[in-house]
């Protein structure tokens, strides 16, 4: 039961002994209107032993030293004579897997347009999961990390197949959040990083989609006249990426001589804005032939943007295919132009066609040409000679006649009849 703070009064005045009121001292204040408020000081200790104070008032001193005495015995703890705080009790929240993700990407040391694509695995895959479709992808964006586990990425794998996902794309997104998952078990968030564990899904590798000569041949001639001709020529002849042509300026260009330098791009993901290239091989210097109609449609393309502007000047900064206000062409205006070519073509591919099958057509027929790997390589762009190997080896011409013919002249001592 609580003690009546006037006998502890009086008994401190008649044994002279501080009982429960030790640390407690009052100061006297006048206010505004007339009168007094009296304030009492509470010294306190904190868990690690230091000092400090704490203040209570009252409209009388007997107020004051009630509401100091209550303190004490209700809300500090008395150890060795003196009163001390509690320990704080710190609610730690635990973080979410959306929030690993931001913080993951925030340390990386990557280019602009790396971290564009991290953030689109986020908030296609997680932020967004599942959204118009009717399979049921797991929920994890607001789930602490520590509750992640392997039923998790197992659902994530059946899910995005069910949904017609490649199996490529559910490998790059499983293969980013094993690395997200890695750096959680490196500032002890976790201790297992289930999506390293479980297995990715196994595919086939088919051919990168291409034109026939013939058939680029036909698109050239249906984009006659096109608001699409002059990046589409570019495109076929240079193998260079959409995301390439889109943030080409004219300072890139040097039509007399054929040349065109691969400074920056803009991807679906950065909308208007510039972003570095995609890899480090990706920044180049393409060397065509300046004979080749594009160069003449590039300098027409020039004169008719220069004629333009009130004082018929030019600015080298501005994007090659732009508006007339010298912003770059949407990604929207540019497939929408293309479909309506595809749509007048006499031939049709097994699987839909885009831009990106024009690069695919520029190497594939670059290759079946005899022209020499590593040339093709460096023009495309690829990080390494062995990308361009991987994707497409089923291109170059002969490669198995003079091994079958040697190998032959082992086994039969007559050799090959001719």
């Amino acid at each position: 039961a609580m003690k009546d703070l006037r006998l502890i009064l009086n008994n401190n005045e008649k044994s002279k002994k501080p009982i429960g009121l030790e640390g407690i001292s009052i100061e006297r204040r006048a206010i505004i209107n007339g009168g007094y408020s009296y304030h009492a000081q509470i010294k306190v200790y904190r868990p690690d032993g230091t000092r400090t104070k704490r203040n209570k008032t009252g409209a009388t001193e007997m107020e004051a030293r009630q509401k100091a005495y209550d303190f004490q015995q209700n809300h500090l703890i008395y150890k060795n004579g003196k009163y001390y705080l509690p320990e704080e009790k710190v609610e730690v929240k635990e973080i979410t897997v959306a929030e690993l993700i931001d913080s993951y990407i925030e340390t990386l040391d990557v280019k602009d347009v790396s971290k564009f694509d991290y953030y689109g695995f986020k908030r296609r895959y997680v932020l967004n999961a599942g959204i118009g479709r009717t399979n049921s992808f797991p929920q994890i964006a607001d789930l602490p990390v520590s509750k992640v586990g392997v039923e998790h990425v197992e659902q994530y794998k059946s899910s995005m197949l069910d949904a017609g996902y490649s199996p490529k794309t559910i490998n790059e997104f499983k293969s980013f959040m094993s690395s997200v998952f890695k750096y959680a078990m490196k500032v002890d968030l976790v201790e297992k990083n289930y999506f390293s564990l479980v297995k990715g899904v196994r595919h086939e590798f088919e051919p990168p989609e291409f034109l026939l000569a013939e058939e680029a041949e036909e698109l050239l001639e249906m984009a006659k006249g096109s608001s699409s001709e002059i990046f589409i020529n570019l495109l076929v002849h240079s193998g260079i990426r959409f995301a390439e042509g889109r943030g080409l300026r004219w300072r890139d260009i040097n039509i007399e001589n054929g040349v065109i330098n691969i400074r920056q791009q803009i991807s679906k993901r950065s909308g208007s804005v510039p972003t570095t290239p995609k890899t480090k091989g990706s920044i180049r210097t393409v060397e065509l032939n300046s004979r080749l109609p594009v160069f003449s449609m590039l300098l027409g393309l020039k004169v008719q943007q220069q004629q333009e502007q009130p004082d018929h000047s030019f600015d080298e900064n501005r994007f090659v295919f732009s508006h007339p206000d010298g912003k770059p062409l949407s990604e929207q205006s540019h497939r929408k132009a293309l479909e309506k070519i595809q749509q007048k073509l006499s031939f049709q591919k097994d699987k839909a066609w885009s831009y990106h099958t024009l690069r695919h057509t520029f190497v594939t027929l670059m290759l079946g040409a005899g022209i020499d790997i590593g040339i093709v390589s460096r023009m495309a762009g690829h990080s390494d000679v062995t990308v361009t190997y991987k994707y497409y080896s089923h291109a170059i011409p002969g490669e198995g006649k003079e091994p079958s013919t040697k190998f032959a002249e082992m086994i039969y001592s007559g050799g090959l009849e001719k």
